[in-house]
Formats: structure tokens, C-alpha cells, sequence
């Protein structure tokens, strides 16, 4: 158990991946003899323990607890049936502990849950919506605009919802374009979070955000020279993040000729 953890935090994809398949084999194994309560239990304390503490400074320590959240989220959605009210507190303890994550950590465990969505449409439109807002609070501390970031792009790959991923690139767009307001940092803060979200929906949404993502890429590369230092180190997140998301043919779209 403890490599298995401990290979949750390795730098290749592909290590963490197999250490997750592993994970959740052990998951279906202890539910096929019986354990699945306490093993649920388990889990639950463990990711409310994420919750309360601080984001992990450690590059691998911030992987590691998220594949922690993404084996909840994969135990949650596997063992409580579609439709079941035990969804909701599932949904609301995996958002709490994404405020306790980095960008990466994120990345890792907020895809994971798109599967908690079923059954559960109308309500996570409302979740949804707040979450969308909180990403662009610049009131808000950066921790929780990435919780909140990373929490929508993991519902929005749930809901399959194109018109979502149109008002959000639309959204995006327009706060990123906006004139900073040199006497206000909040507009500082506003941008970042703009381009954080931008962040994680190409590597949450994927596919179902990249025919959107072009529509806001060059606003988000020409950040990269914004004149906040958490705006410009949001666009760095960011421009890696579509560079990697968006096929060949739509980069050469975007770069000169």
C-alpha cells in the first residue's frame, strides 16, 4: 500500500496511472469481499484530513494527494448508485479537498469527478454555476479560485455541456482582454483566475473544451505579459496547458506564419 501511495507521486504519467489502475483493483477487491463500507470510511477520513490542511509544497506530495482524491472519487462513484442522495456529501468532501491541492494535483484528481455527475444533472448545474464565479473572485484567496477552478472543469467534463464551454472560453476572453486597473490588484487576482480556469479546463475537459480553447488561446498566451505577477504566472499554467491539450493543426492556427 505504501509503494502504491508512494508511486501516486512519481513524475512520469504513466507510473501514476498504473499506480491508480493498482489502486483501484485493490478497491473492486475489497467491495467483491465485503469491505466496501469500511473501505469507504477509510477513504472519507483520509480526504477530509486533505481538507483541512495546506496545499503541499512538494511537486510529488501534491501528486500523491491527488490521486488520493481521484481513488475517492473513483470509490464513491462506483460503490453509491446513480441517483442516490450519498452522492452529494461525495461530491461536496472531493471540492473541499481540491483547496488543499496544486495545479497538478488537480489535474490529477478533478477529471475524476465527471462520473458523480450522473443522476445528478440539475443539481450540479447550481454547483456549477457558484463554482464558475468563485473562479474569477478576485476577492478570493488563490487557493481556493484553483479549488474552484479545477472543481468546474471537473463537472463540465461530466455534464458533456458545449454551450458551457462556449460561455466559458466567451468569459475567459473578455476578463483576460479587459484593461488592468493599476489602482485595484483585484483585477490582478480577477485575471488569474480567468486564466487558471482556462488552465484547467484543457486538462480537465479535454477534448470536450478544445474546439473552445482556440477561441481564447492568443489572449491567453499575450498574458504572459500582464503586468501582475499572478496573472502572468496563471498564463504560464495556462499556455502549457492548451499547448499540450490542443492538436498540431490547431497550434499552427494560432502561431505566425
Amino acid at each position: 500500500t505504501t509503494a502504491v501511495f508512494a508511486a501516486l507521486g512519481d513524475a512520469c504519467d504513466e507510473v501514476r496511472e498504473a499506480a491508480l489502475s493498482v489502486a483501484r483493483a485493490a478497491v473492486s477487491g475489497d467491495a467483491a469481499e465485503g469491505r466496501a463500507d469500511a473501505l469507504a470510511s477509510s477513504l472519507a477520513a483520509a480526504v477530509d484530513a486533505l481538507a483541512s490542511s495546506p496545499p503541499h509544497a512538494q511537486r510529488r506530495d501534491d501528486l500523491a494527494r491527488g490521486g488520493l482524491v481521484a481513488l475517492y472519487l473513483h470509490c464513491a462513484s462506483a460503490l453509491i448508485p446513480e441517483g442516490d442522495a450519498a452522492r452529494e456529501p461525495a461530491l461536496k468532501r472531493a471540492l473541499a479537498a481540491l483547496g488543499s491541492l496544486g495545479d497538478e494535483g488537480c489535474f490529477v484528481a478533478a477529471r475524476h469527478l465527471a462520473p458523480l455527475v450522473r443522476g445528478a444533472e440539475a443539481e450540479t448545474r447550481l454547483v456549477l454555476a457558484k463554482l464558475r464565479r468563485d473562479a474569477v473572485d478576485g476577492d478570493l484567496r488563490p487557493d481556493l479560485r484553483r479549488a474552484a477552478a479545477a472543481g468546474a472543469a471537473g463537472l463540465m467534463k461530466g455534464l458533456k455541456d458545449a454551450d458551457a464551454c462556449v460561455a466559458a472560453a466567451s468569459e475567459i476572453a473578455a476578463i483576460v482582454r479587459a484593461k488592468p486597473n493599476g489602482k485595484d490588484a483585484r483585477d490582478g487576482q480577477t485575471r488569474a483566475g480567468a486564466l487558471t480556469l482556462y488552465a484547467h479546463l484543457c486538462v480537465t475537459a479535454g477534448r470536450q473544451f478544445e474546439p473552445h480553447a482556440v477561441y481564447a488561446a492568443g489572449d491567453v498566451m499575450c498574458a504572459l505579459g500582464d503586468q501582475s505577477a499572478d496573472a502572468r504566472h496563471a498564463a504560464d499554467v495556462a499556455t502549457r496547458a492548451v499547448v499540450k491539450a490542443l492538436p498540431f493543426t490547431a497550434m499552427k492556427l494560432l502561431a505566425p506564419a
